[in-house]
């Protein structure tokens, strides 16, 4: 775990290098996204981790640059866990096919987590770990309220997939641009 601080400013880099507009499709809505999201999170190759978890959470995305960039917090329990997960993410739409909405994701995590012994009330210190994560998602819905699904997958120190179901509600800026694009 010596090279994690590398990993990370790697992991750093290429999000800004990504959000540069030289390099990005266009993004040409002003408004701001508030949303809320749920779904399971499947731990492995976690220390003490091996329940999956219902997380709940709220996500912010401002309008900024050629990318959306979006700010999740997320929490859950389960019968031997607790969660609690920031994550810092950069999405864009793909526009390959005109009548799905679709998008992918790149960004960066950091949780803390306090496991338990099975089966006993012991609880074990609290944990947090960090690194990075890749998904996809589509949306369905208006200009102003979409559904959105996302399946994000997760790497360093273990691995996690999160399924993701929610909400998101634009607000501010114009109408005419309240629509992400991918044509350059």
């Amino acid at each position: 775990m010596r090279n994690t601080w590398v990993i990370n400013f790697l992991s750093l880099f290429t999000l800004f290098f990504l959000s540069c507009t030289v390099l990005a499709q266009t993004n040409k809505s002003t408004h701001t996204e508030l949303g809320l999201v749920v779904g399971p999170w499947l731990p492995s190759n976690y220390t003490k981790l091996t329940e999956i978890v219902s997380l709940t959470g709220v996500r912010i995305a401002p309008a900024f640059g050629a990318f959306r960039h979006e700010i999740t917090l997320l929490g859950g329990k389960g019968k031997g866990l607790e969660v609690n997960m920031l994550t810092w993410a950069i999405r864009n739409k793909v526009g390959v096919v005109d009548d799905l909405d679709l998008f992918w994701l790149f960004g960066i995590h950091y949780m803390r987590y306090k496991p338990k012994y099975a089966y006993t009330d012991i609880v074990l210190p609290e944990e947090s770990a960090n690194g990075w994560f890749f998904g996809f998602g589509n949306f369905v819905g208006g200009k102003k309220l979409k559904a959105r699904t996302e399946f994000t997958l997760a790497m360093r120190p273990g691995r996690h997939l999160y399924v993701g179901v929610g909400f998101i509600f634009a607000f501010g800026g114009d109408d005419k641009g309240a629509e992400d694009t991918a044509k350059p």
